[in-house]
């Protein structure tokens, strides 16, 4: 009897462990799979795990469709599989993902290992028969069907294609869809939260005084920066990487030829820090003369006086403790409710626009320039997400917006405004401000 008891206590010992893997991956990388949904997971390193690039944060021409894990600056760390599968694809190229390996999971799972320095699994000898077959460094090879075992590794992490650095590039994609790693197991402990840097403003313009030429860099020059910026400096040339910036300056010229921006004095800290006329044809129903104010956050008035429709806009990265990288949100929220004089804090909260970035669409993935404001970035090189959208420009990632993420404020009403910022471990910034119409 005394035996029977000592078996049920460990079957129920065990299975708790079997169905409580997040707290147990996100402290020590076991090597064993864990479970999460109706498959196992594990880092795919033996490597406390940190990274260098969250899921969908911002990038020159993208939304980073994976999570960079850092290989502590060096090359050759085995890489495994991060559930069982097998390896479906391997393939080499000058630039994008380099050395790369996909594997088959369940149900239609495939997760994606890019950046490696070398195959495992037999797969770098076949990879050189086929570029001396080929007499070409770039090789493909397709529908394998190689099982992977828990226990050994798939390749080794490197440096190859558009890579700024060692690390290792992993996606995990079901279907047209991109999904965030960190949703089935492999997140990052993180206990800062985002920091919120500036706040737009998008409304009808106030005024018709001369404002000056927009600032646009030179060609050359806005190229080489957001190429070291992208790169971390290392590569000295991606052609595919060049010309989607060329295309991306290309579009700001055109919008910066019907743009402009006014200078702010700074005796009043409650100025906006800059604005900007926008273009005749920039999609918010302002009409032609529309104006967009930016404020640092710090600066920022308690009451946002507005004319009419108006949107609004937030620059915020977070960041991850010990960690010299930025990173993006997970979640960002746009709420708004009316509060009159005599019904103050009465009614709950509206959203006016919310996102939760689980996934990326094939859409999604290069509609980078909706989402921010290139003219913003243009001149701070930096980049402000904008909580609106403008009609018939294809995919967004936000799973709400009201009114395309526009307030009309009504006569007579205050609104409390309040803008939320999260990152995948719950930490959160949140900006209060009343808007007020004229």
């Amino acid at each position: 009897m005394h035996r029977f008891s000592v078996w049920v206590s460990l079957l129920i010992f065990l299975t708790g462990v079997a169905f409580c893997p997040r707290a147990q991956a996100q402290k020590k990388n076991t090597g064993a799979w864990k479970r999460s949904d109706t498959l196992f997971f594990r880092y795919p390193m033996d490597i406390p795990p940190e990274i260098s690039g969250s899921f969908a944060e911002l990038r020159a021409t993208h939304f980073h469709g994976g999570m960079d894990f850092r290989t502590q600056q060096r090359e050759g760390i085995k890489v495994y599989g991060i559930a069982p599968g097998h390896i479906i694809r391997a393939e080499v190229s000058r630039t994008g993902y380099g050395k790369a390996l996909y594997v088959q999971h369940e149900n239609g799972l495939i997760s994606l290992y890019a950046h490696l320095s070398k195959f495992g699994m037999g797969l770098e000898s076949r990879i050189r028969k086929a570029q001396r077959q080929s007499h070409t460094p770039e090789v493909r090879l397709e529908n394998l069907h190689i099982k992977v075992p828990p226990q050994r590794h798939i390749a080794f992490s490197g440096n190859t294609g558009s890579s700024g650095g060692p690390h290792l590039h992993l996606e995990m994609r079901r279907d047209t869809l991109r999904l965030n790693p960190a949703c089935f197991g492999l997140e990052i402990s993180d206990s800062i939260p985002p920091i919120l840097y500036y706040m737009a403003v998008y409304q009808a313009s106030r005024t018709h005084t001369p404002s000056l030429a927009f600032p646009l860099p030179p060609k050359d020059a806005f190229i080489d920066s957001s190429m070291r910026e992208v790169f971390m400096d290392a590569p000295a040339y991606d052609r595919a990487m060049y010309q989607a910036l060329e295309g991306i300056y290309e579009d700001l010229l055109y919008e910066a030829d019907t743009a402009s921006f006014k200078k702010i004095s700074p005796r009043n800290s409650h100025e906006p820090a800059f604005c900007m006329d926008l273009p005749a044809d920039s999609l918010l129903p302002f009409g032609a003369d529309a104006v967009a104010a930016y404020y640092a956050t710090e600066a920022l008035p308690d009451t946002l006086w507005v004319n009419g429709a108006c949107a609004f806009g937030l620059c915020t990265l977070d960041s991850i403790q010990h960690m010299p990288f930025h990173y993006g949100l997970y979640e960002l929220a746009v709420l708004v409710r009316e509060e009159t004089v005599e019904q103050a804090f009465a009614s709950d909260f509206d959203t006016l626009a919310f996102y939760r970035l689980s996934e990326v669409s094939n859409a999604l993935y290069s509609n980078i320039r909706q989402h921010i404001d290139p003219l913003f970035y243009a001149k701070t090189r930096k980049r402000l997400e904008k909580a609106w959208v403008m009609p018939h420009k294809g995919a967004t990632p936000y799973s709400v917006l009201r009114n395309k993420g526009v307030l009309n404020p009504l006569p007579g009403s205050f609104y409390r405004l309040k803008i939320i910022a999260r990152d995948f471990s719950g930490n959160e910034s949140v900006l209060e401000r009343v808007v007020a119409k004229d």
